[in-house]
């Protein structure tokens, strides 16, 4: 149980430092559809196929949410720093 918890974390983590990727991309909190795709491929490299897949998480855990043609992003809790600590030691690296 406890291994389970630890990688829902650990998902968690990589969708909240996808999440403030995004923010620092948009325009008063809001980002065409278009580039969101173009931002999850080309800073994180993710998959054509895998990106749709993504930005549901990020809709479900109420990160982001669509609005005739562009999504709305709110604004992370945390800065950048404080984001990347935290994913480091989810992740065990540090």
């Amino acid at each position: 149980m406890k291994k389970e918890i630890e990688r829902i974390q650990t998902l968690l983590s990589f969708h909240y430092f996808i999440h403030e990727r995004i923010f620092r991309e948009t325009v008063q909190g809001y980002i065409k559809a278009d580039k969101l795709l173009i931002v999850l491929r080309m800073y994180h490299n993710i998959p054509k196929d895998e990106c749709p897949i993504l930005i549901k998480g990020l809709e479900i855990l109420g990160l982001i949410q669509k609005e005739d043609g562009y999504y709305k992003v709110e604004k992370p809790k945390g800065s950048r720093e404080e984001l990347v600590f935290e994913a480091k030691k989810k992740l065990n690296l540090i």
